[in-house]
């Protein structure tokens, strides 16, 4: 149908530029080392490993659909009982959505703490304390996700989500809705406030200091500038993706009945079953749009990564170009017009 054709077209798009993004970002990361990978811009890298980690997946969907998804010739028995690459799929899905959010999630209150609290964050960037910090938000990050695919593996596996299959999501619609989607709504509701707790106080800020803000007293450097654009990508996808599955998790029973239904159809050879009902029930159009934006994440982090001139510099260096400062241009122009001056 025109919705499946839609839809692995732009997992395809969102895959490949996913992949390309975030070799790009971690490229970038690894020559400008000293700014990146200390904490929390580490956090960047993080969150583009996550999505990296599933983009491959989108892609292996589509090598081999029917040895890859289906575990017997019958097609209702493929959707009850799921294959090892679609419980793998699952969990790595699963995983992905959860940790990326718990990434966003120390992100934004790093940024919280260093611009509600300034004088107590710059104590602890002083001490070894924020190594331990990091330590902890990686653990952190790392064991929690396990719970949603813990979770849906007791309570009978993945199963698959789409038709023709793409995704697999967990059998009970319970553990997917009380594992995943609450605990991520949750992480965005509280980083949301946070984010308008710093929004507030910055504009806070400048009114005290009528707009005359030196840059040296500013709460907010480039890079923090360009990281809440990454905050505000983050909101739009899990926003989308909430949606997406709350809707999916409402109407399961529905879903599966009418596939059912249409597999039985098929099996009878009428040749006039139609797909428009599961289809619909589906919501294909912002699941579509969810793919598409997880994908495309890491092009929001590479919009952080990216910094011109230190690049610029960086090149030079390695190819022993040495690049006038500022002053020197501006001493060789002021001593060209003395010369003409003087002629």
């Amino acid at each position: 149908s025109v919705n499946s054709i839609v839809r692995d077209a732009m997992a395809i798009i969102a895959a490949s530029i996913g992949i390309i993004a975030g070799t790009t970002v971690l490229i970038i990361s690894c020559l400008r080392w000293r700014r990146m990978c200390v904490f929390p811009s580490v956090l960047v890298i993080y969150m583009t490993l996550t999505v990296m980690l599933f983009a491959p997946f989108l892609l292996i969907s589509f090598v081999d659909r029917e040895a890859l998804y289906c575990s017997s010739e019958g097609l209702i028995e493929s959707v009850q009982s799921a294959t090892v690459f679609c419980d793998i799929a699952g969990s790595v899905y699963y995983y992905t959505l959860l940790q990326l959010s718990l990434w966003w999630f120390c992100h934004v209150a790093s940024l919280f703490w260093k611009v509600v609290f300034p004088f107590h964050s710059k104590i602890y960037e002083k001490s070894h304390r924020i190594k331990y910090i990091h330590a902890g938000i990686v653990l952190l990050a790392i064991l929690v996700p396990f719970v949603p695919v813990a979770a849906s593996m007791i309570t009978g596996g993945f199963t698959i989500a789409t038709l023709p299959p793409l995704l697999c999501a967990s059998k009970s619609a319970d553990v997917a809705f009380y594992a995943l989607v609450f605990p991520i709504s949750i992480l965005m509701a509280i980083g949301i406030v946070m984010l308008l707790v710093v929004l507030w106080t910055i504009r806070k800020h400048q009114i005290l200091t009528g707009g005359k803000n030196p840059r040296k007293h500013q709460l907010l450097g480039p890079a923090e500038k360009k990281v809440i654009i990454v905050f505000l990508y983050y909101i739009v996808f899990v926003s989308v993706a909430l949606v997406a599955f709350t809707l999916d998790i409402r109407r399961t029973d529905e879903y599966v009945a009418e596939v059912t239904k249409y597999f039985i159809c098929e099996s009878k050879g009428n040749g006039s079953c139609s797909t428009s009902e599961y289809e619909d029930l589906s919501n294909p159009e912002i699941t579509n749009l969810a793919i598409f934006l997880l994908g495309l994440f890491p092009a929001a982090n590479l919009v952080y990564a990216l910094n011109i001139n230190e690049l610029k510099s960086i090149i030079y260096r390695w190819l022993g170009i040495k690049k006038k400062s500022k002053f020197a241009e501006l001493s060789t122009a002021t001593t060209k017009t003395t010369q003409e001056t003087k002629l």
